[in-house]
């Protein structure tokens, strides 16, 4: 059963247009890459900026997390626990993957821990992004499940965060 079929209870065709994903990536993607370039080019101002910049992003996150809660709250409260649960689960099987994947591939563990919180962000802007989206779904019932996952997977991956920073480092 497709998520639409599921929650707006019909089945409907989703075509997928080239041009949508590349600027989905270009949303996710540029950001990180322009941080790259900088921190190569300017390492002491990198490092002077970076916390501020991870606050920054982590507000925005939130921010729109909060709108979504606030602008659905009816739809919220009738299917909240579905969704939470469905949520909450993808979230921990995300963690585990990234972080397991990171050291199957040799990362260092600093390096998996930071791959491991930047997945669980970088899949809130693509589930937003893709269910808001006018070319694609383009439907507050489908963003719902984007919206908490942006919410749990904030409270989770920065928990999860500090558990690796004190058991595995």
């Amino acid at each position: 059963m497709f998520a639409s079929e599921l929650i707006l209870e019909s089945s409907r065709s989703v075509p997928v247009p080239a041009a949508k994903i590349a600027q989905t990536i270009l949303i996710v993607l540029l950001p990180v890459a322009l941080g790259m370039l900088f921190r190569k080019r300017k390492p002491e101002a990198a490092k002077k900026i970076e916390p501020w910049v991870q606050r920054i992003a982590v507000f925005f996150i939130i921010l729109l997390a909060v709108i979504g809660v606030r602008n659905e709250w009816k739809l919220l409260t009738e299917s909240g626990f579905t969704i939470l649960f469905a949520v909450l689960l993808f979230n921990i099987l995300n963690l585990v993957f990234a972080y397991g994947a990171s050291r199957m591939c040799n990362l260092a563990k600093k390096q998996a821990i930071a791959i491991t919180f930047e997945v669980g962000v970088h899949n809130c802007i693509m589930a937003i992004t893709i269910a808001m989206s006018p070319l694609l779904f383009k439907s507050v019932e489908m963003a719902l499940p984007a919206v908490f996952y942006s919410v749990v997977m904030q409270v989770t991956s920065g928990l999860a965060v500090q558990f690796f920073r004190k058991t595995v480092t």
